[in-house]
């Protein structure tokens, strides 16, 4: 969908996810199961995601030079999702 979007030249909205449950380095290390504190996604990291798999892909659907413009935590006040 994200590709036909694109290439369509239609706006593309990405929500981001909110990390829940996300095993501590020091917890993987150990094998553990202690979590880091629920955290949202940054919209650095949802950027560098999306270029990781256009990487992988090789689908040409953007690259460096494309345009991207990103919100964090945008809602209303006192929600949570």
């Amino acid at each position: 969908m994200l590709e036909s979007n694109v290439l369509s030249s239609f706006a593309v909205n990405v929500k981001l996810r909110r990390y829940v449950q996300e095993p501590s380095v020091e917890a993987l290390c150990r094998g553990k199961k202690e979590y880091e504190p629920p955290r949202f996604m940054t919209c650095a990291t949802c950027a560098r995601q999306l270029m990781e798999v256009e990487e992988k892909r090789g689908e040409k659907v953007y690259s460096g030079d494309s345009m991207m413009v990103a919100v964090a935590r945008m809602g209303q006040v006192g929600t949570d999702g």
